[in-house]
């Protein structure tokens, strides 16, 4: 994973996927244990198994990273990218 991203201090990951329990989970795991900022937005993963999906979305906030909503994510993004703008003037 880490020779085929950008340096940490400029990579974000952002995982999404429609397996929770298994791809989700598997590459925050792998992502965490190399340092990386894990962001997994609950509204963007899903499991046919609910009580797993809610376990994975709990297991992530108190151990591996944050989960806000999709929104608030691109939110942020959108304030970044206007600070940015505002900077270069």
């Amino acid at each position: 994973m880490p020779e085929h991203q950008l340096p940490r201090e400029v990579c974000r990951s952002i995982l999404n996927c429609e397996r929770i329990g298994v791809c989700v989970e598997s590459t925050l795991r792998e992502a965490f244990f190399h340092g990386y900022y894990i962001v997994m937005p609950p509204d963007c993963v899903g499991s046919a198994n609910v009580p797993l999906h809610k376990a994975t979305i709990k297991s992530v906030e108190f151990i591996f990273g944050e989960t806000p909503e999709s929104d608030e994510v691109m939110g942020v993004w959108a304030g970044e990218e206007g600070a940015a703008a505002a900077a270069a003037e």
